[in-house]
């Protein structure tokens, strides 16, 4: 490569003073140095938050529900990422726009977003019915995506009948009252036809607050899996609207949640077997990963707090607690998905070793008995992120410890592990010899200013 013709400054830009020619493709080397392309730098998606979003890797998952999708594109549509879908002509055949929209959200991006961290999710969908644009050598041509969306939004714009309007907002005041909402706390557009997980991207303490929110404001108790079972904001609003007892807008006051009374929950049961266990993985430990702990100063001497770790593997719930002192790991408790904990034998220990299910469909449930741990003089562990890492980098934190932090008063130990990411990555059943570090950082005490989210990401800045 000499460079390219007549244009030296893009020549200069690509081939560095060593000779070294930087092609710009992206890639991974596997454990046997095998190099896989992935994509292309200059296709990088930047979002707001500072987040790279590599939408060659999505259309790629995408692309395998092959009897719906023929051709996948994802683009920036203002701070949302948006699916531009070209359907299977043979199965589009017979529906309508709407018809295939609402079917490749629930057969196609709901189970891509189930997967993926919060950044990573698609929060909107564009069906095309034509060609998407392509060099000669059958390459995406992502500069014209941007002009496919605008046409698609002002045709959207032209045709929006000004009844069907006055009806959203006139004949539904509770889907106005919804949609602010909603808007508000997830910072993106509503519409009637918009799915809490697939278009709204609504995990599971996002659902608890709604849930919150309607009791209140609405006075209907429902549980989460019925509210997931609505296919849209515009279908809650019509069940609201016949089923309401009252229609007094207030936000869901975590504060009253964690207070009130709790009596009927009960805590799991504490054993000596989590302790030898304990004390078992730190000898191990020590000998396999040359593990080293660091900052056990940082732990406080007394009073409730909550462990806050990054979460690397699934060597990681006893590598948090391996340098706390017996009595403190006596008096700790983790939490665990319902899923995870199955059989008998699973629950029996679980309910004997300071465990607490979390069951989606009674979450707020879940949260109390969180807060009533601490409330006990007791301590949690909790992984911000909620899942385990996929590429060993640390994810988004979820906002449920920086809840149960604010509202019962109690600090946070962040805990930075590192190594075990190398140790036993997703997917290996037996760990390998690698370095282990866990260290005990310095305590994050809540102040009257602080948020939810600012505590959160406080955390999460300390880990980083």
């Amino acid at each position: 490569m000499q460079g390219y013709y007549n244009r030296p400054e893009e020549t200069a830009a690509i081939i560095d003073k060593n000779g070294w020619l930087h092609t710009g493709d992206m890639g991974r080397i596997d454990e046997q140095g095998r190099i896989f392309i992935t994509g292309r730098m200059k296709e990088i998606i930047v979002l707001s938050n500072g987040k790279n979003v590599n939408p060659t890797e999505i259309e790629f998952k995408l692309e395998h529900y092959s009897d719906i999708v023929k051709e996948a594109a994802v683009a920036q549509d203002g701070d949302m990422l948006k699916a531009i879908i070209v359907p299977q002509t043979v199965w589009a055949m017979d529906k309508s726009v709407e018809e295939m929209e609402e079917l490749i959200k629930k057969e196609v991006l709901q189970p891509y977003n189930l997967t993926v961290a919060p950044y990573k999710k698609l929060m909107s969908l564009m069906v095309y019915q034509g060609e998407l644009p392509r060099t000669r050598m059958e390459k995406l041509q992502r500069y014209k995506l941007n002009a496919i969306i605008n046409q698609a939004n002002a045709e959207a714009a032209e045709t929006e009948s000004k009844p069907q309007q006055e009806e959203d907002g006139n004949t539904y005041p509770e889907y106005k009252i919804l949609r602010e909402y909603i808007a508000k706390e997830k910072h993106c557009e509503v519409h009637p036809t918009s799915a809490l997980e697939t278009d709204l991207a609504m995990d599971s303490l996002d659902k608890v607050a709604l849930q919150g929110f309607i009791e209140q404001t609405f006075g209907v108790a429902m549980q989460t899996d019925v509210l997931a079972a609505f296919p849209n904001v515009g279908a809650i609003a019509e069940y609201l609207a016949e089923k309401k007892t009252r229609m007094e807008v207030e936000d869901i006051d975590w504060h009253k949640l964690l207070h009130k009374e709790s009596s009927h929950l009960k805590l799991p049961k504490t054993s000596a077997l989590m302790l030898n266990f304990a004390k078992t993985f730190r000898f191990v430990a020590k000998k396999m990963f040359d593990y080293e702990i660091i900052g056990t100063e940082n732990i406080p001497a007394d009073g409730p707090f909550i462990l806050a770790p990054n979460h690397q593997s699934m060597l990681d719930a006893p590598l948090a607690v391996a340098g706390l002192s017996d009595e403190v790991i006596h008096s700790i408790y983790f939490y665990a998905k319902k899923d995870h904990i199955q059989g008998p034998l699973m629950k029996y220990l679980a309910s004997t070793n300071n465990i607490i299910i979390m069951d989606m469909s009674t979450l707020s449930d879940s949260i109390q008995l969180l807060g009533e741990v601490l409330k006990q003089g007791k301590n949690i562990c909790i992984f911000p992120e909620g899942t385990r890492t996929r590429d060993g980098k640390v994810g988004e934190f979820k906002k449920t410890f920086g809840i149960l932090a604010k509202e019962i008063n109690v600090p946070i130990v962040p805990i930075r592990i590192t190594g075990a990411y190398e140790a036993m990555p997703r997917g290996r059943f037996l760990p390998r010899c690698h370095k282990v570090t866990v260290e005990y950082l310095p305590v994050i005490v809540p102040q009257e200013n602080d948020t939810y989210e600012s505590l959160s990401e406080k955390t999460r800045e300390a880990i980083m």
